[in-house]
């Protein structure tokens, strides 16, 4: 098949030039015109019966290609490409040169000189092939490319699938955490839980917001993180207190959407709240990227951690930056280095 959006080589230039060169140059090298002697006029209508025959030949063996390609493709049939190849060479451009050198002849009223008409058709089909050579290294340097162009857009459509399917995940998991508070403040607070229900609504409306961009400004994800805390704070009081560094400068840095939500959440689920002892949780930046780090207090009952929020957020930063985020695990702090991308000048 041909390439997609593809017709032929854009080759229109070359057959202007090339075939009137081949029909007056082939004729003088091998001696067609060597019997025609002081007859200007009629060198002048060999040239132009010759140049007849080179454009004849070179659009047969163009149309023959356009048609076998359509059927037969190099690497599924390289054989019955190779035959009408020959086919075309044998059945179409030998019988007409043939025929085009014998009229020649009798038009100019020379003798027909056999060496010369055998030399010339051997060239003619040599050229033939020489050019059919050339047509089918252009289309599969062609054929290459779009196959190349077909997995790339293939291999992006892949990674665009897989991202969104990451993304999807955030909107269940963070409003069944939500929920789940609010379910938790209902019969003990309500007053509480309809501020509760106000922040949320507010804060998941920046979710779906920016659910379909891969990355967001960094002043804007820090903005989020704190109505996120303001949340946090109305469920667990001054238990969690977020401290971002004072010379925090969030300008012209990109920054995955809801990244510093994620590990808020995984900072307050996975240490135990007191409001005499806060969760302290830290923003600051770190070379290409920003550090979010928390005080360590496991509860006694704690589980193993699945680390599905940190590999959902690991597997988006890489396929959106093309770098993970790197995990620091001590004993008393737990952090997180997430990259960042700057925003291009201009």
């Amino acid at each position: 098949m041909l390439p997609t959006g593809r017709v032929f080589v854009d080759d229109l230039t070359v057959r202007l030039v090339s075939i009137p060169v081949l029909g007056a140059v082939i004729p003088h090298l091998t001696g067609l015109f060597a019997s025609v002697g002081p007859h200007p006029w009629l060198r002048l209508l060999g040239c132009a019966w010759f140049i007849l025959l080179a454009g004849l030949v070179w659009q047969g063996n163009r149309f023959a290609m356009v048609f076998h390609r359509r059927r037969y493709d190099w690497f599924d049939h390289p054989w019955r490409k190779i035959i009408l190849i020959l086919c075309v060479n044998l059945l179409f451009v030998t019988p007409l040169c043939l025929g085009m050198i014998g009229a020649w002849y009798r038009v100019a009223g020379i003798p027909i000189d056999r060496n010369a008409v055998k030399v010339t058709t051997l060239v003619v089909v040599m050229v033939a092939l020489f050019i059919v050579h050339v047509y089918e290294t252009v289309y599969l340097l062609q054929q290459r490319e779009d196959d190349l162009l077909a997995v790339a857009h293939l291999e992006k459509a892949r990674v665009e699938a897989e991202l969104l399917a990451l993304k999807s995940q955030i909107d269940p998991h963070f409003l069944f955490n939500g929920l789940h508070s609010l379910a938790y403040l209902i019969p003990r607070e309500p007053a509480r839980a309809v501020e509760f229900t106000e922040r949320l609504s507010d804060v998941y409306q920046y979710i779906l917001l920016n659910r379909e961009r891969d990355l967001v400004p960094l002043a804007e994800e820090l903005a989020f993180a704190l109505r996120y805390v303001g949340l946090l704070r109305i469920r667990f009081g001054g238990a969690v207190r977020l401290l971002p560094a004072d010379d925090l400068d969030p300008e012209g840095l990109l920054v995955p959407p809801v990244s510093l939500q994620v590990l808020l959440e995984n900072a307050v689920k996975h240490n135990s709240l007191d409001a005499t002892a806060p969760l302290q949780i830290g923003i600051e930046l770190e070379g290409d990227g920003i550090l979010v780090s928390n005080t360590r207090k496991r509860p006694p009952t704690a589980r193993t951690s699945s680390k599905v929020g940190l590999g959902n957020l690991d597997e988006r930063c890489r396929r959106i930056t093309g770098r993970g985020i790197v995990i620091r695990a001590g004993d008393e702090q737990f952090a997180v280095l997430i990259p960042l991308v700057r925003r291009p000048a201009g």
